[in-house]
């Protein structure tokens, strides 16, 4: 694909990742229970455990119970409960590990393209990247937000003629030109599905640029050399011509 692209002036190459998670909304509910711990007083609870708790999506004002439960897990009684649709405030509240990709911060209300925190399973304490959460009809072709971008070429102002080493590690800056590295893809691609996204914007001759998309259903990448895996792909039509400050916005 390089190779074949290599005469081609391009002036930016974005490539981005996205999981696909088969998630649901979850409603849940703060109710009200008799604490044996303290004197059968009527305390609000949201029965399940802590792994229910982080799976919820919105919490609503559930009913009381007048008699208390038997439940095989210490329920946690609370004077002060949470009603929010807020997912961020709802990890927060239970402390639940942080979103673990940029869909989910997308799903949280941020839709702001910017560098975030995940936290997926592989990096419990954190990973930064760049969440491209936009959701230009007439840019992704009606596809959503929510993207890990893990290249980004745009300005030469980074050399990508770089040691095996570097392109393992990562390098550049990921609100400007970068390479998230080889071995944090292999880590985040090793569990559940993903799907890559190549957009380019190519010069024309009157200086104009005209944007690509290819979309890849499947994608990882395995093993100590990092082999590529993709499945098949959708190429987008191309999408219309546009000047060098409108593409170059669109690409960012």
């Amino acid at each position: 694909m390089v190779q074949r692209l290599a005469w081609v002036p391009l002036a930016a190459v974005v490539l981005t990742i996205a999981g696909l998670n088969e998630v649901s909304a979850k409603h849940c509910y703060f109710g009200q229970e008799p604490d044996p711990a303290h004197n059968g007083r009527l305390r609000w609870l949201i029965p399940g455990t802590r792994e229910d708790h982080c799976s919820c999506t919105s919490i609503r004002i559930g009913g009381v119970n007048p008699m208390p439960q038997n439940r095989p897990y210490n329920p946690n009684f609370t004077d002060n409960p949470l009603f929010t649709k807020d997912v961020k405030k709802i990890h927060d509240y239970f402390g639940c590990p942080g979103p673990a990709d940029c869909q989910e911060w997308l799903d949280a209300g941020y839709n702001t393209s910017d560098v975030y925190t995940i936290y997926p399973t592989q990096y419990q304490n954190g990973l930064q990247v760049y969440c491209d959460m936009k959701k230009d009809e007439s840019r992704w072709m009606g596809l959503q937000g929510g993207w890990i971008v893990f290249q980004r070429r745009q300005d030469g102002s980074v050399n990508f003629t770089r040691s095996w080493a570097e392109y393992r590690d990562g390098f550049g800056n990921l609100t400007g030109e970068f390479w998230l590295g080889n071995e944090y893809l292999r880590q985040l691609t090793g569990e559940g599905r993903w799907e890559l996204l190549v957009e380019l914007l190519v010069r024309k001759a009157d200086e104009s640029l005209a944007r690509y998309l290819m979309w890849y259903r499947t994608f990882h990448i395995t093993g100590e050399k990092y082999a590529l895996h993709v499945g098949d792909y959708k190429n987008m039509p191309r999408l219309p011509v546009c000047d060098v400050e409108t593409c170059q916005s669109a690409g960012t």
